[in-house]
């Protein structure tokens, strides 16, 4: 191989958008998965925020009854069923002083203080 040879391929371009592609495809395809993660990351933030507002909702113009867990729709019912989300569940303690059968549950605060 002469000296020829090597300047012929040095200076040949057929194939280089091939090569070029191959260079840059996993930078945008890292750059794409990372938009659509934090897209869905954002839509499930946003089904989260909504359940709450639902329920925060519902407790607005509704008052506690210790039957209507099981008679009429719950707050926990309420905030479930305005997500489609199949991990999201709510729970069922009152840490922040929510409304109980017997008044205010005790939690990090107590009512009237």
């Amino acid at each position: 191989m002469g000296k020829k040879h090597f300047s012929r391929l040095w200076k040949a371009t057929g194939g280089l958008g091939a090569i070029e592609l191959g260079f840059i495809a996993p930078v945008l395809l890292a750059l794409l998965l990372g938009v659509l993660d934090f897209g869905m990351a954002f839509w499930q933030q946003m089904q989260i925020s909504n359940a709450a507002d639902a329920g925060a909702q519902w407790g607005m113009q509704n008052t506690y009854d210790a039957a209507s867990d099981q008679t009429s729709p719950s707050i926990r019912t309420v905030a479930q069923s305005a997500t489609n989300l199949s991990t999201v569940t709510v729970s069922s303690t009152n840490p922040c002083g929510c409304a109980s059968s017997t008044g205010v549950a005790s939690g990090y605060g107590t009512h009237g203080s």
